[in-house]
């Protein structure tokens, strides 16, 4: 290895000591300085020789007794020489005292590891201390003993150097430490202060768009104040039906007091106040209005002013629609064949009354003069549950005649009868702008198209013969299909889906009785 020229703080004050003593009062000499392993030659003066006469006289004496040389000197590790019987120049670098040219302390090492021990000023070998033991630096020979201090000195300021690069590593390794642990810091800041800015949810809004493998029920509870009609009805399952959280339904009245909402239907309690609850209101609860009959049979009294929060009906302007029946889109052109028929017209009533109270009655009156009309129901030819469809599909038209007329009615008489058996409908009810916006134009043949009974008679009587023009009204049927509301628990569960959807906010319904005529 090279020499390696170290200047700074310390090396150059060793370099001033080493000059100082060398070129003082030991006269002439020639520092030929190595640092541990490295000869030293000087002349010594006189004050030195007494000094290294002494520790020669030590030494002696501990080699009698048996004892190591001086082991502090020991540890110093120079490796000294004879003297120098004839005085050299001082080289150059001798009056530079700021820099001191140092060998690694690895290089002395490995130069004592070579040689297998250590030499001693007298000849003799010792075995070697080991890689951190040298031997000391003042076994006599010529070299000055303030010499062999500087080196001792430059030892320990390596031992000094090693230990503050050790000391250095290990700052590094805490200021990773430290740096990582105050990235986690600044990260968890930076997510608190994001969870802090979201917007709080809204407990108003319904949770039923949470996946619906994770809500089936919710906890909202209706109270049916009443079965519709006094007749117990099945209960459906929302979710299974519609698609939204379950509603626990109860009818008993017991538990007015911790009900969501109450569901009243109209016809059980119109003619008297006292059957609405009497027990006053829970501050959060609603009150839900629903009547599917028109207000011609059942008017709304004025005592249901102010009342209900929501209403539900089959008017498309209520809060919670509920119609008796729908057209739903196919996904893709359906073929459409006409079945075959064998009869005419036909007609299914059951509330019927004298031709001076019901239109319908009275219209029917004047076209059986002219086409045959088969009448079922109440007073005529018995017609069980279970066949009704299948006795309607004989016929190629029925007369879907509503027991009055107002915006929006269109009643089962038109989606079940009609549409659902196969037979092309004519109506009597709203006007045919209202129940186009219902149904296709094509799709029924309504009475206000023809000045009266008899036109409309004749009219059913071309159809008939002509097979092309009666398969137009089937057309609608390759895109759309019909849809019958299925059941009293189907339109529960509208209350249900719209309870949850809507904002528990103040609502109310000031003047039910002018709204619903």
């Amino acid at each position: 290895m090279r020499p390696v020229w170290l200047s700074g703080k310390y090396h150059g004050w060793l370099g001033a000591r080493v000059a100082q003593k060398f070129g003082g009062a030991g006269g002439p000499c020639v520092a030929h300085l190595r640092l541990l392993s490295l000869h030293h030659h000087c002349g010594p003066g006189k004050e030195e020789k007494k000094k290294e006469g002494r520790k020669e006289g030590r030494k002696e004496g501990r080699k009698e007794e048996g004892f190591p040389p001086n082991t502090q000197e020991a540890a110093q590790g120079i490796l000294l020489e004879g003297p120098v019987e004839h005085p050299v120049p001082r080289p150059s670098w001798w009056e530079q005292p700021g820099s001191v040219s140092v060998m690694h302390l690895q290089e002395a090492r490995d130069d004592r590891e070579m040689d297998g021990s250590l030499a001693s000023p007298e000849g003799r070998h010792q075995p070697a201390m080991g890689k951190s033991h040298l031997l000391p630096p003042s076994h006599g020979g010529s070299l000055c003993g303030s010499a062999a201090r500087a080196d001792a000195r430059a030892a320990r300021l390596r031992f000094c150097v090693c230990s503050m690069e050790t000391s250095k590593g290990q700052n590094t390794a805490r200021r990773k430490v430290l740096a990582f642990f105050l990235l986690q810091v600044v990260m968890g800041a930076i997510l608190f202060a994001y969870i802090r800015s979201l917007p709080e949810p809204d407990p108003s809004v319904s949770l039923m768009w949470l996946p619906q493998k994770e809500r089936r029920t919710s906890n909202l509870t209706i109270l049916l104040w009443t079965w519709p009609y006094g007749i117990r009805v099945p209960i459906e399952n929302c979710f299974e039906v519609l698609g939204v959280p379950n509603c626990h339904f109860t009818a008993d009245q017991s538990w007015y007091p911790k009900a969501d909402a109450v569901l009243v239907h109209h016809y059980d309690v119109y003619l008297d106040a006292q059957k609405l609850p009497l027990d006053p209101r829970p501050l959060t609860q609603r009150w839900v209005w629903y009547s599917p009959e028109p207000p011609s049979k059942h008017p709304v009294p004025a005592f249901m002013d102010n009342l209900f929060n929501l209403t539900m009906s089959y008017r498309r302007d209520s809060d919670i629609y509920a119609p008796y029946g729908w057209l739903e889109m196919l996904p893709g052109p359906q073929k459409v064949t006409v079945p075959p028929k064998s009869k005419l017209v036909a007609w299914v009533v059951s509330n019927w009354k004298p031709d001076h109270v019901q239109v319908r009655v009275r219209y029917y009156e004047e076209l059986r003069k002219h086409i045959q009309v088969d009448v079922y129901g109440r007073g005529h030819a018995p017609l069980p549950g279970n066949r009704l469809l299948p006795t309607l599909s004989q016929y190629k038209f029925y007369l879907a005649f509503e027991n009055s007329r107002h915006e929006d009615y269109i009643s089962e008489k038109l989606w079940r009868n009609a549409f659902q058996s196969g037979a092309v409908p004519v109506v009597l009810g709203p006007p045919r702008k209202n129940y186009e916006s219902h149904v296709p134009p094509d799709s029924f043949i309504h009475v206000d198209d023809f000045p009266g009974p008899r036109e409309l008679a004749a009219f059913l009587h071309a159809l008939d013969k002509n097979a092309t023009q009666y398969g137009s009204y089937f057309r609608w049927r390759s895109r759309m299909k019909s849809v019958h509301y299925k059941s009293w628990g189907y339109q529960f569960c509208k209350a249900c889906r719209a309870l949850q959807q809507s904002p528990s906010v103040y609502q109310t319904v000031p003047e039910l009785s002018k709204w619903f005529r």
